[in-house]
């Protein structure tokens, strides 16, 4: 793992550790040098923590928060810190402890005719999607195309964005229970503590409170209900492929029709190529000529050798047979003169991953199969082996294939793992830059070239990944993959995202997230800053929690 860029600092009082190891157990608070070697992350900025607090349950969590107040230590909550192109566990300012909620893990209820859960922060996608499984309950829970061990409310709580008409992850969040920052327990939804419709009616009895906890530092979520989505009769993925680059204005604002009408219903991924390569394989670093990031004919030629477009997705489709028959007729008809469709089954899959164990065991016949699927398929086995993995996760099913896109560039790039998938582990230099802008080609053209000039500037690769969030709105998720044993590649990124913000900001388009390390972040709405200030006053009149946490406090 990478050296950490801040210098460990003194613990306040040793007082405070030994109060900390008697309410968790020694085992479960790390500092010192232990401390500086779990603060890694992927960005170019990292900071240190005083030490790092694993609680296992509620009433834990409200002592360590007691302990804060009275010792005056500033503490920053995450749930697994899986958060790793925006900062991974570690917090805005190195004079902090962090609180770590991964044994907090128990799913309290699932309710099958509700279609609803109750959990809590450490409960991941794989658990939460095998606890289903094994129970034979016909709901699925969306999941994001990252790590499979990631927090399922920690994701919601950053407003997450998934893959299923459920993709919206905060949204289906529904009920909370909270510790305050001074110490205090709060359940929102302004009804009486056993509410049986608390899991079920998002907006509650009064005010609105849930939507404080995003993206704040308001308290810590300890419990909360999330909505399932009801595994539907029929379903089947499609994928497309613009013949023509310049044919992205017509495609971006025919999805948007398409979503308006309630044809596309899934939080489309509409990718570039760069972003298949990163998928595909190891960074083609033989087609640098002196460069630091590939130019216009080495992708066109890469495009080629592998058979992808400029920009492509994947969608998928729910409903009866004749709904979603009826949806592939109406894509086919609204987006077929622009590139290829291709509609994929669950029988499909089941066929690709048996040719798949087939060639595990007969490695021999790999040639072969390149050639079936260059000639039939007009792409390579690289591309086609995602295709399983990618039809899972419209269904929600995790995977760890899609995160393996974080060592393009890396030390460890041709040499990617397929299982226990841990870049920050393994070194790799990535950060996120996701601005969010409305779903028109006007808006998405404008970004796309305001950023690919900068990234040509400072020597990087154009990796953009729009997330349709909703039919009115995509963010333009950009990833700057960097060497992070390189300082001079590590400034250069640095300076593009500096860049990207500013020019972002100054066109009026906002960011959907930020890293750790941004504080600003809200400096260009100053009253809604000045309000969510006096907010956190309120409740944390001691300012323990999180300070710096999107600019606040």
């Amino acid at each position: 793992m990478p050296e950490a860029h801040v210098i460990q600092q003194e613990f306040p009082a040793s007082d405070a550790v030994v109060a900390l190891r008697d309410i968790v157990g020694e085992g479960h608070v790390v500092i010192g040098e232990a401390a500086a070697r779990e603060a890694g992350t992927l960005i170019p900025e990292g900071q240190v923590p005083l030490a790092y607090v694993r609680p296992a349950d509620v009433e834990e969590v409200r002592r360590i928060v007691a302990l804060a107040n009275r010792e005056g230590f500033a503490l920053w909550p995450c749930s697994r810190g899986r958060n790793w192109g925006y900062g991974s566990a570690t917090p805005a300012r190195g004079d902090t402890v962090v609180m770590v909620l991964d044994r907090l893990d128990r799913i309290h209820h699932v309710d099958p005719d509700l279609a609803c859960a109750v959990i809590e922060p450490g409960v991941t996608y794989r658990q939460l999607n095998d606890h289903l499984k094994a129970h034979g309950i016909p709901l699925w829970c969306d999941t994001t195309d990252s790590t499979p061990d990631g927090s399922v409310i920690g994701n919601a709580m950053e407003k997450g964005v998934g893959e299923t008409p459920y993709g919206d992850h905060f949204a289906n969040l529904c009920g909370l229970d909270v510790v305050l920052p001074d110490g205090r327990f709060l359940r929102t939804g302004g009804a009486p503590e056993n509410a049986p419709a608390w899991n079920t009616y998002k907006w509650g009895t009064g005010p609105y409170l849930e939507g404080l906890f995003a993206q704040s530092n308001f308290g810590v979520v300890v419990r909360a209900g999330l909505w399932l989505m009801p595994e539907p009769e029929h379903f089947r993925s499609l994928s497309f492929q613009l013949y023509c680059e310049e044919d992205l204005p017509d495609l971006v604002d025919a999805l948007r029709r398409l979503a308006l009408r309630g044809t596309l219903h899934t939080k489309l991924h509409l990718i570039n190529d760069v972003v298949m390569l990163s998928l595909i394989g190891p960074y083609p670093a033989e087609l640098l000529d002196g460069a630091t990031h590939l130019g216009d004919d080495a992708r066109d030629l890469l495009r080629r050798r592998h058979g992808i477009a400029p920009w492509s997705f994947i969608a998928g489709l729910y409903g009866s047979r004749a709904e979603v028959r009826a949806q592939q007729a109406i894509i086919r008809r609204e987006l077929g003169h622009l590139g290829r469709i291709r509609c994929v089954s669950d029988r499909t899959v089941a066929s690709l991953r048996r040719i798949e164990a087939v060639l595990e065991r007969r490695p021999g016949l790999r040639g072969a199969w390149r050639f079936v699927t260059r000639r039939l398929l007009g792409t390579t086995p690289e591309v086609v082996a995602g295709l399983p993995d990618a039809h899972g996760l419209l269904k929600g099913v995790p995977t760890e294939r899609f995160v393996r896109h974080a060592y393009f560039k890396s030390p460890r790039d041709a040499d990617r793992p397929d299982t226990d998938v841990d870049p920050v582990r393994d070194g790799c230099g990535l950060t996120w830059f996701a601005p969010l802008v409305p779903m028109s080609s006007e808006h998405v053209g404008a970004m796309i070239d305001m950023s690919r000039s900068r990234f040509d500037e400072f020597g990087f690769d154009h990796y953009i990944a729009g997330l349709m969030v909703n039919p009115r709105s995509i963010v333009l998720l950009m990833s700057i993959f960097y060497r992070k044993d390189d300082p001079d590649e590590t400034d250069r990124a640095r300076s593009l995202y500096d860049a990207l913000r500013a020019d972002a900001t100054e066109a009026g388009y906002q960011q959907y997230r930020t890293t750790v390390s941004h504080e600003s972040i809200l400096d260009c709405a100053p009253e809604m800053k000045e309000t969510a200030n006096r907010i956190r006053a309120a409740l944390d009149p001691q300012g323990i929690m999180a300070p710096g946490r999107y600019g606040l406090g």
